[in-house]
C-alpha cells in the first residue's frame, strides 16, 4: 500500500511556487502552475541527474568552459589524430548534436 509520502517527489520538498499571472483566468492560473512545476523537476533532474559522477546539465558549470572543450574536441585537426576521415569526423558531429 502506498503512504502519502510514497508520492512526494524529492523536488517539491521544501519548495515553493510563485506565481504572477497576467489575466484572471482558472485556465491561466492552472497553466503558470504546471509551467512552475516543470521548471522545478527540470533544474532538479539537471542538477541529480549523473553519468559516471558528474551533472552533465548542471547550470554550476561554466559555459564558457564548456564552450571551449566543445570547440577542441571537435577541431577536425584532432579529430584527423583518430584516423577519422573529414566526412566520418562531420557524421560523428552530426551524431553528437542530434
Amino acid at each position: 500500500a502506498l503512504s502519502s509520502r510514497d508520492d512526494e517527489l524529492p523536488e517539491f520538498k521544501s519548495t515553493s511556487v510563485h506565481l504572477v499571472c497576467s489575466v484572471q483566468d482558472e485556465n491561466a492560473f492552472y497553466y503558470e502552475l504546471m509551467e512552475g512545476l516543470l521548471k522545478i523537476s527540470k533544474q532538479y533532474i539537471a542538477e541529480n541527474f549523473k553519468f559516471r559522477g558528474i551533472a552533465r546539465f548542471s547550470k554550476s558549470h561554466c559555459v564558457v568552459s564548456l564552450a571551449q572543450i566543445n570547440r577542441n574536441v571537435r577541431d577536425p585537426s584532432k579529430l584527423a589524430m583518430c584516423e577519422l576521415s573529414s566526412k566520418q569526423a562531420a557524421q560523428l558531429n552530426y551524431e553528437v548534436d542530434a
